[in-house]
Protein backbone atom coordinates (compact mmCIF):
# COMPACT_ATOMS: atom_id res chain seq x y z
CA UNK A 1 0.00 0.00 0.00
CA UNK A 2 1.32 3.43 -0.97
CA UNK A 3 0.76 6.32 1.39
CA UNK A 4 2.39 9.68 0.69
CA UNK A 5 1.74 13.41 0.49
CA UNK A 6 1.70 14.94 -2.96
CA UNK A 7 2.77 18.59 -3.12
CA UNK A 8 0.50 20.79 -5.24
CA UNK A 9 1.17 24.32 -6.54
CA UNK A 10 -0.48 26.27 -3.73
CA UNK A 11 1.18 27.32 -0.43
CA UNK A 12 0.54 25.03 2.52
CA UNK A 13 -1.53 22.53 0.54
CA UNK A 14 -0.82 18.91 -0.33
CA UNK A 15 -2.84 15.86 -1.22
CA UNK A 16 -2.74 12.58 0.68
CA UNK A 17 -2.42 9.73 -1.79
CA UNK A 18 -3.20 6.25 -0.52
CA UNK A 19 -3.49 3.43 -3.05
CA UNK A 20 -2.62 -0.20 -3.65
CA UNK A 21 0.85 -0.85 -5.00
CA UNK A 22 -0.62 -2.05 -8.29
CA UNK A 23 -2.12 1.35 -9.21
CA UNK A 24 0.23 2.80 -11.82
CA UNK A 25 -0.39 6.56 -11.63
CA UNK A 26 0.12 6.80 -7.83
CA UNK A 27 3.41 4.93 -8.31
CA UNK A 28 4.54 7.55 -10.84
CA UNK A 29 3.43 10.41 -8.57
CA UNK A 30 5.31 8.98 -5.60
CA UNK A 31 8.46 8.63 -7.67
CA UNK A 32 8.25 11.88 -9.65
CA UNK A 33 5.85 14.22 -7.85
CA UNK A 34 3.71 16.58 -9.91
CA UNK A 35 6.98 18.05 -11.23
CA UNK A 36 7.46 14.89 -13.29
CA UNK A 37 3.84 14.29 -14.23
CA UNK A 38 2.76 16.22 -17.35
CA UNK A 39 3.76 19.57 -15.84
CA UNK A 40 3.11 21.64 -18.98
CA UNK A 41 -0.26 19.96 -19.59
CA UNK A 42 -1.36 20.56 -16.00
CA UNK A 43 -0.22 24.18 -16.29
CA UNK A 44 -2.28 24.67 -19.47
CA UNK A 45 -5.24 22.99 -17.77
CA UNK A 46 -5.08 25.31 -14.74
CA UNK A 47 -4.61 28.43 -16.89
CA UNK A 48 -7.67 27.43 -18.95
CA UNK A 49 -9.76 27.01 -15.79
CA UNK A 50 -8.59 30.36 -14.41
CA UNK A 51 -9.54 32.25 -17.54
CA UNK A 52 -12.78 30.32 -18.14
CA UNK A 53 -14.33 29.52 -14.76
CA UNK A 54 -17.18 27.06 -14.71
CA UNK A 55 -17.72 23.29 -14.89
CA UNK A 56 -14.63 21.24 -15.73
CA UNK A 57 -14.72 17.71 -17.19
CA UNK A 58 -11.92 15.17 -16.72
CA UNK A 59 -12.63 12.52 -19.38
CA UNK A 60 -10.51 9.40 -18.93
CA UNK A 61 -9.71 10.30 -15.34
CA UNK A 62 -7.97 7.13 -14.13
CA UNK A 63 -7.48 7.90 -10.39
CA UNK A 64 -8.44 11.55 -10.95
CA UNK A 65 -5.14 13.45 -10.80
CA UNK A 66 -6.38 16.34 -12.95
CA UNK A 67 -9.66 16.49 -11.04
CA UNK A 68 -7.86 16.43 -7.68
CA UNK A 69 -5.48 19.23 -8.64
CA UNK A 70 -8.19 21.39 -10.25
CA UNK A 71 -10.40 21.36 -7.17
CA UNK A 72 -7.62 21.47 -4.57
CA UNK A 73 -5.80 24.38 -6.23
CA UNK A 74 -8.60 26.40 -7.86
CA UNK A 75 -11.76 25.14 -6.19
CA UNK A 76 -13.05 24.08 -9.61
CA UNK A 77 -16.39 22.33 -10.10
CA UNK A 78 -15.17 19.07 -11.63
CA UNK A 79 -16.82 15.96 -13.03
CA UNK A 80 -14.52 13.01 -13.70
CA UNK A 81 -15.34 10.11 -16.07
CA UNK A 82 -13.71 6.72 -15.48
CA UNK A 83 -15.32 3.44 -16.59
CA UNK A 84 -13.14 0.98 -14.62
CA UNK A 85 -14.89 0.36 -11.26
CA UNK A 86 -11.68 -0.04 -9.23
CA UNK A 87 -10.14 3.17 -10.59
CA UNK A 88 -13.40 5.11 -10.20
CA UNK A 89 -13.65 3.91 -6.61
CA UNK A 90 -10.08 4.98 -5.90
CA UNK A 91 -10.75 8.43 -7.39
CA UNK A 92 -13.76 8.81 -5.04
CA UNK A 93 -11.69 7.65 -2.07
CA UNK A 94 -8.91 10.14 -2.83
CA UNK A 95 -11.43 12.95 -3.16
CA UNK A 96 -13.01 12.09 0.20
CA UNK A 97 -9.62 11.56 1.85
CA UNK A 98 -8.65 15.11 0.87
CA UNK A 99 -11.92 16.87 1.66
CA UNK A 100 -12.83 17.32 -2.00
CA UNK A 101 -16.25 16.88 -3.56
CA UNK A 102 -15.85 16.33 -7.31
CA UNK A 103 -18.22 13.86 -8.95
CA UNK A 104 -16.93 10.60 -10.45
CA UNK A 105 -19.10 9.15 -13.22
CA UNK A 106 -18.43 5.44 -13.77
CA UNK A 107 -18.85 5.42 -17.54
CA UNK A 108 -17.03 6.02 -20.81
CA UNK A 109 -17.81 8.79 -23.28
CA UNK A 110 -18.12 8.10 -26.98
CA UNK A 111 -19.92 8.74 -30.26
CA UNK A 112 -23.15 6.98 -29.29
CA UNK A 113 -25.12 5.73 -26.31
CA UNK A 114 -24.37 2.02 -26.06
CA UNK A 115 -22.52 -0.64 -24.13
CA UNK A 116 -19.07 -1.67 -25.29
CA UNK A 117 -16.16 -3.92 -24.42
CA UNK A 118 -13.47 -2.09 -22.48
CA UNK A 119 -10.04 -3.69 -22.77
CA UNK A 120 -7.90 -3.77 -19.63
CA UNK A 121 -4.24 -3.39 -20.50
CA UNK A 122 -1.74 -6.02 -19.40
CA UNK A 123 0.90 -3.25 -19.37
CA UNK A 124 -0.50 -0.57 -17.02
CA UNK A 125 -3.95 0.52 -15.87
CA UNK A 126 -3.24 3.89 -17.50
CA UNK A 127 -3.58 2.37 -20.99
CA UNK A 128 -6.99 0.71 -20.75
CA UNK A 129 -9.07 1.48 -23.83
CA UNK A 130 -12.27 0.88 -25.76
CA UNK A 131 -10.04 0.22 -28.78
CA UNK A 132 -9.35 -3.49 -29.19
CA UNK A 133 -5.63 -4.18 -29.66
CA UNK A 134 -4.56 -0.81 -28.30
CA UNK A 135 -2.44 -2.68 -25.75
CA UNK A 136 -1.97 -6.38 -25.05
CA UNK A 137 -5.03 -7.37 -23.04
CA UNK A 138 -6.20 -10.65 -21.56
CA UNK A 139 -9.06 -9.11 -19.55
CA UNK A 140 -12.02 -6.95 -20.45
CA UNK A 141 -15.34 -5.76 -19.09
CA UNK A 142 -18.54 -4.33 -20.51
CA UNK A 143 -19.06 -0.65 -19.75
CA UNK A 144 -21.75 1.94 -20.48
CA UNK A 145 -20.81 4.49 -23.13
CA UNK A 146 -22.65 7.81 -23.34
CA UNK A 147 -22.57 10.85 -25.60
CA UNK A 148 -21.35 13.98 -23.85
CA UNK A 149 -24.11 16.02 -25.49
CA UNK A 150 -26.78 13.87 -23.88
CA UNK A 151 -25.02 13.85 -20.52
CA UNK A 152 -24.70 17.64 -20.41
CA UNK A 153 -28.34 18.09 -21.46
CA UNK A 154 -29.58 15.69 -18.77
CA UNK A 155 -27.39 17.15 -16.02
CA UNK A 156 -27.67 20.80 -17.06
CA UNK A 157 -23.88 21.11 -17.33
CA UNK A 158 -22.24 23.82 -19.45
CA UNK A 159 -18.57 22.78 -19.55
CA UNK A 160 -15.93 25.47 -19.87
CA UNK A 161 -12.82 23.24 -19.90
CA UNK A 162 -12.60 19.58 -20.93
CA UNK A 163 -9.56 17.35 -20.58
CA UNK A 164 -9.71 14.22 -22.76
CA UNK A 165 -7.32 11.27 -22.48
CA UNK A 166 -9.10 8.07 -23.52
CA UNK A 167 -6.27 6.11 -25.11
CA UNK A 168 -6.92 6.58 -28.84
CA UNK A 169 -10.70 7.13 -28.80
CA UNK A 170 -10.60 10.92 -28.34
CA UNK A 171 -12.29 11.51 -31.73
CA UNK A 172 -15.27 9.44 -30.60
CA UNK A 173 -15.60 11.56 -27.47
CA UNK A 174 -15.72 14.69 -29.64
CA UNK A 175 -18.17 13.13 -32.10
CA UNK A 176 -20.53 12.70 -29.17
CA UNK A 177 -19.97 16.32 -28.11
CA UNK A 178 -20.60 18.36 -31.28
CA UNK A 179 -23.54 20.12 -29.63
CA UNK A 180 -21.33 21.13 -26.70
CA UNK A 181 -18.61 22.32 -29.08
CA UNK A 182 -21.04 24.41 -31.12
CA UNK A 183 -23.05 25.93 -28.27
CA UNK A 184 -20.55 26.27 -25.43
CA UNK A 185 -17.14 26.28 -27.16
CA UNK A 186 -15.09 24.93 -24.25
CA UNK A 187 -11.31 24.90 -24.11
CA UNK A 188 -10.05 21.36 -24.75
CA UNK A 189 -6.92 19.67 -23.42
CA UNK A 190 -6.67 16.54 -25.55
CA UNK A 191 -4.23 13.74 -26.29
CA UNK A 192 -3.30 13.17 -29.95
CA UNK A 193 -1.11 10.15 -30.59
CA UNK A 194 1.25 9.82 -33.54
CA UNK A 195 -0.32 8.17 -36.58
CA UNK A 196 -3.59 7.45 -34.77
CA UNK A 197 -6.23 10.17 -34.60
CA UNK A 198 -4.78 13.41 -35.97
CA UNK A 199 -6.84 13.61 -39.20
CA UNK A 200 -10.06 12.71 -37.41
CA UNK A 201 -9.51 15.38 -34.77
CA UNK A 202 -8.93 18.02 -37.45
CA UNK A 203 -12.06 16.97 -39.39
CA UNK A 204 -14.22 17.24 -36.28
CA UNK A 205 -12.82 20.48 -34.85
CA UNK A 206 -12.16 22.59 -37.95
CA UNK A 207 -15.84 23.33 -38.75
CA UNK A 208 -16.17 24.86 -35.27
CA UNK A 209 -13.25 27.24 -35.80
CA UNK A 210 -10.95 25.68 -33.21
CA UNK A 211 -7.24 26.46 -33.18
CA UNK A 212 -4.65 23.90 -32.12
CA UNK A 213 -1.47 24.23 -30.09
CA UNK A 214 0.83 21.37 -29.19
CA UNK A 215 1.60 21.60 -25.47
CA UNK A 216 5.40 21.79 -25.23
CA UNK A 217 7.95 23.72 -23.21
CA UNK A 218 7.52 26.77 -25.47
CA UNK A 219 6.00 29.99 -24.15
CA UNK A 220 3.71 30.98 -25.66
CA UNK A 221 2.67 27.83 -27.45
CA UNK A 222 2.94 28.00 -31.22
CA UNK A 223 -0.25 27.66 -33.31
CA UNK A 224 -0.02 24.72 -35.69
CA UNK A 225 -1.49 24.34 -39.17
CA UNK A 226 -2.14 20.66 -38.57
CA UNK A 227 -2.42 18.25 -35.67
CA UNK A 228 0.38 15.71 -35.41
CA UNK A 229 1.52 13.27 -32.76
CA UNK A 230 4.93 13.24 -31.12
CA UNK A 231 6.62 9.97 -32.04
CA UNK A 232 8.97 10.40 -29.07
CA UNK A 233 5.91 10.47 -26.77
CA UNK A 234 7.14 13.54 -24.89
CA UNK A 235 4.44 16.00 -25.99
CA UNK A 236 1.27 14.02 -26.70
CA UNK A 237 -1.21 16.63 -25.44
CA UNK A 238 -2.73 19.56 -27.31
CA UNK A 239 -4.69 22.67 -26.47
CA UNK A 240 -7.70 23.06 -28.76
CA UNK A 241 -8.94 26.62 -28.29
CA UNK A 242 -12.08 28.19 -29.81
CA UNK A 243 -10.25 31.53 -29.94
CA UNK A 244 -6.69 32.78 -29.89
CA UNK A 245 -5.52 32.82 -26.23
CA UNK A 246 -4.34 36.24 -25.07
CA UNK A 247 -1.04 37.22 -23.48
CA UNK A 248 -2.44 36.85 -19.98
CA UNK A 249 -3.31 33.21 -20.68
CA UNK A 250 0.27 32.43 -21.71
CA UNK A 251 1.63 34.30 -18.68
CA UNK A 252 -0.61 32.29 -16.33
CA UNK A 253 0.38 29.05 -18.03
CA UNK A 254 4.05 29.91 -17.53
CA UNK A 255 3.41 30.81 -13.90
CA UNK A 256 1.67 27.50 -13.20
CA UNK A 257 4.36 25.57 -15.03
CA UNK A 258 7.05 26.98 -12.76
CA UNK A 259 4.92 26.36 -9.68
CA UNK A 260 4.26 22.73 -10.67
CA UNK A 261 7.93 22.10 -11.32
CA UNK A 262 8.59 23.08 -7.70
CA UNK A 263 6.31 20.22 -6.58
CA UNK A 264 9.05 17.66 -5.97
CA UNK A 265 8.38 14.02 -5.04
CA UNK A 266 7.86 13.25 -1.34
CA UNK A 267 11.07 12.58 0.58
CA UNK A 268 9.48 10.25 3.15
CA UNK A 269 6.08 8.71 3.96
CA UNK A 270 3.70 11.11 5.75
CA UNK A 271 2.52 10.51 9.30
CA UNK A 272 -0.94 8.97 9.64
CA UNK A 273 -3.67 11.57 9.94
CA UNK A 274 -7.43 11.76 9.94
CA UNK A 275 -9.32 12.53 6.75
CA UNK A 276 -9.74 16.21 6.02
CA UNK A 277 -13.28 17.53 6.11
CA UNK A 278 -14.74 20.38 4.13
CA UNK A 279 -13.81 21.74 0.75
CA UNK A 280 -10.62 23.83 0.67
CA UNK A 281 -10.83 27.49 -0.20
CA UNK A 282 -10.14 28.25 -3.83
CA UNK A 283 -6.90 30.00 -4.75
CA UNK A 284 -6.26 31.91 -7.93
CA UNK A 285 -2.48 31.82 -7.93
CA UNK A 286 0.39 30.17 -6.05
CA UNK A 287 3.16 32.06 -4.30
CA UNK A 288 6.46 32.50 -6.06
CA UNK A 289 7.72 28.98 -6.76
CA UNK A 290 11.19 27.61 -6.17
CA UNK A 291 13.55 27.67 -9.17
CA UNK A 292 12.33 25.14 -11.73
CA UNK A 293 14.14 21.89 -12.22
CA UNK A 294 14.82 20.67 -15.76
CA UNK A 295 11.87 19.04 -17.44
CA UNK A 296 12.08 15.28 -17.78
CA UNK A 297 10.48 12.97 -20.27
CA UNK A 298 7.65 10.89 -18.89
CA UNK A 299 8.63 7.43 -17.63
CA UNK A 300 8.05 4.50 -19.98
CA UNK A 301 4.40 3.54 -19.94
CA UNK A 302 3.11 6.93 -18.80
CA UNK A 303 1.96 7.69 -22.31
CA UNK A 304 0.11 4.95 -24.13
CA UNK A 305 1.20 3.83 -27.56
CA UNK A 306 -1.95 2.77 -29.32
CA UNK A 307 -2.50 1.14 -32.64
CA UNK A 308 -4.63 2.64 -35.38
CA UNK A 309 -7.90 4.32 -34.47
CA UNK A 310 -10.93 2.53 -35.83
CA UNK A 311 -14.35 4.04 -36.06
CA UNK A 312 -17.33 2.58 -34.18
CA UNK A 313 -19.96 0.38 -35.81
CA UNK A 314 -22.69 -1.20 -33.66
CA UNK A 315 -20.74 -0.31 -30.52
CA UNK A 316 -17.54 -2.04 -31.74
CA UNK A 317 -14.66 -0.35 -33.53
CA UNK A 318 -14.63 -1.18 -37.23
CA UNK A 319 -11.79 -1.52 -39.64
CA UNK A 320 -9.50 1.21 -40.95
CA UNK A 321 -11.06 0.93 -44.40
CA UNK A 322 -14.22 2.62 -43.06
CA UNK A 323 -12.31 5.66 -41.77
CA UNK A 324 -12.50 7.83 -44.88
CA UNK A 325 -16.24 7.34 -45.34
CA UNK A 326 -17.05 7.86 -41.68
CA UNK A 327 -14.89 11.00 -41.46
CA UNK A 328 -16.61 12.48 -44.51
CA UNK A 329 -19.98 11.71 -42.96
CA UNK A 330 -18.92 13.39 -39.77
CA UNK A 331 -17.96 16.60 -41.55
CA UNK A 332 -21.27 16.66 -43.43
CA UNK A 333 -23.22 15.94 -40.27
CA UNK A 334 -21.41 18.66 -38.38
CA UNK A 335 -22.03 21.16 -41.15
CA UNK A 336 -25.75 20.39 -41.14
CA UNK A 337 -25.74 20.70 -37.37
CA UNK A 338 -24.19 24.14 -37.64
CA UNK A 339 -26.87 25.27 -40.05
CA UNK A 340 -29.51 24.05 -37.63
CA UNK A 341 -27.84 25.80 -34.72
CA UNK A 342 -27.80 29.11 -36.58
CA UNK A 343 -31.60 29.01 -36.66
CA UNK A 344 -31.86 28.25 -32.93
CA UNK A 345 -31.08 30.41 -29.92
CA UNK A 346 -27.83 28.55 -29.23
CA UNK A 347 -26.34 28.94 -32.74
CA UNK A 348 -23.13 30.86 -33.35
Amino acid sequence: MRNFELAVPIPGRSLVIEADDGAYVPKVLQREGLAGYEASTLACFLASIEQHPGPVLDVGANVGVFALVAEAVLGADVRAFEPVPELAALARELAERNGLSFTVEELALGAEDTEATFYLSDVTDSSNSLLEGFRPSTRSLTVPVRRLDGYCDREGVVPKVIKIDTEATEPDVLLGATGVLGRHRPYLICEALAGRSEAQLEAILEPFGYRWYQITEERPLVPRREIFGDRAYRFNNWLFAPEEPDAEFWDRMGHWREAIRACEPPSSPPPARAATSGTPAAATSPSAPAPPRPATAPPPGTQARPRSVRTRRRGVYGRKKMLAGITAGVVIGVSLGRLSMRRGPGGR
